[in-house]
């Protein structure tokens, strides 16, 4: 076969393809894809996961709880933006750009009322346009009714909202929060998932199909009556059948 050299300088001019994003996401017995988010702020939808915009919005909780002098833990509006600038993870090259509200009085899950739902509702609608995904931190006793009140607030929703929690503060070093905060992330920034889910344990799930199961343990959260909508590990395992259109 002869190739000329017009063709050959063409192949040479050819764009490499994009590095895999660090989320990668296998169907099950589906073909191996990456699955990106909608083209949500008029970017090629090809870019990088570094291209991603996620919001993270604290309101309160064990998440990000913080010693007072004499020891005492409380929710503490400020000490989450100062962790997150402290972890290598968001540091990493292939991690998206996150922005951090919170709550100037950051409450506790059992203070969490209907105005509070209105409240992390009108702030997804206010910054809408402008994120990829969204990650709301609360605490976990109620966490399942902030999911499920949300899902029927946030009409027509074509992103990803993520709650998530943890059962440990981020202060101590063996907490569950780093990893659901890191994965929670990630989940917002490149799956397309057009609903309010929650992310636990490697799992996320369906936001008005979840309950709290355990009080003592970090696998707190499940859906008795519905699937997993995914399952992070090594890889990602999405079960594209259950995405709501």
């Amino acid at each position: 076969m002869v190739t000329s050299r017009a063709a050959m300088a063409s192949a040479q001019d050819e764009v490499p393809p994009l590095l895999p994003t660090p989320l990668e996401v296998r169907a099950l017995q589906q073909p191996e894809k990456v699955v990106m988010r909608k083209n949500s702020l008029g970017r090629d939808k090809h870019e990088v996961l570094t291209d991603a915009r996620v919001l993270i919005l604290y309101t309160g909780g064990t998440f990000g709880m913080a010693p007072d002098a004499v020891g005492t833990l409380h929710p503490k509006s400020g000490f989450l933006e100062q962790k997150v600038k402290e972890m290598d993870e968001f540091k990493f090259g292939g991690m998206p750009k996150v922005t951090i509200i919170e709550w100037e009085d950051p409450i506790d899950s059992s203070d969490m009322s209907p105005a509070d739902w209105g409240r992390i509702a009108q702030t997804i609608e206010e910054h809408y346009w402008d994120y990829d995904g969204f990650v709301v931190l609360q605490g976990t006793d109620t966490m399942a009714y902030t999911a499920s009140a949300l899902s029927f607030m946030l009409e027509s929703l074509g992103k990803l909202v993520v709650i998530s929690g943890a059962m440990i503060p981020l202060h101590f070093p063996h907490s569950d929060a780093r990893r659901n905060l890191i994965m929670s992330v990630l989940c917002a920034a490149s799956l397309e998932i057009p609903e309010v889910c929650i992310y636990s344990n490697d799992k996320l799930l369906r936001g008005n199909r979840t309950t709290k199961t355990f009080n003592m343990a970090v696998d707190a959260f499940h859906s008795p009556n519905h699937p997993v909508l995914a399952l992070t590990g090594v890889e990602t395992i999405l079960e594209h059948g259950l995405i709501l259109p």
